[in-house]
């Protein structure tokens, strides 16, 4: 008599995200995408404040602010409603039953979170967003607008995390 083989399964894949924890970290990419591009319209100051001129001190200078008015009621209110649908768009991202399984299995939660937002299943739809990394040059380069010094890159979701100009 022989006992049965037990059936194996195969062996546990952090990185074989569930299709819905990947849909709701697509849209927290593409919500926070768009609250820090609405951010790059508004003055500096939520409240209207007066500013400063440049200051050395101790042989390091303190950036100059121009006075403001803040920001109006219409601003506010489109920020506050942005700022909370990015709110509850992480939500569901952070606690899904995935990452649960994934401590049970011992993977480091830490690199496996971190995968998940460079999956391009995952990431925002734009082409460039605020996850880039900025180039050195401090000098406007031409064609940029008169708000950018600094040319963005693409995304790290193409070529499998890799960082490549836009």
């Amino acid at each position: 008599m022989t006992t049965p083989t037990p059936e194996t399964s195969p062996p546990f894949d952090p990185l074989a995200f569930p299709t819905r924890l990947r849909d709701a970290q697509r849209k927290a990419a593409d919500l926070y995408a768009e609250l820090h591009d609405y951010q790059r319209t508004l003055p500096w100051s939520r409240e209207p404040h007066p500013g400063w001129d440049a200051v050395e001190e101790r042989g390091k200078e303190r950036s100059r602010r121009p006075a403001t008015d803040g920001w109006t009621p219409e601003q506010i209110a489109t920020y506050d409603i942005l700022r909370s649908d990015l709110r509850d768009a992480a939500a569901p991202v952070n606690t899904h039953g995935w990452w649960s399984e994934c401590k049970d299995a011992g993977a480091d939660l830490v690199a496996t979170r971190q995968a998940l937002k460079r999956t391009p299943a995952a990431h925002c739809r734009r082409r460039t967003c605020d996850r880039t990394v900025r180039a050195q040059p401090t000098r406007r380069a031409p064609g940029l607008s008169a708000g950018s010094s600094r040319p963005g890159r693409a995304c790290r979701s193409s070529a499998g995390g890799q960082r490549s100009a836009a």
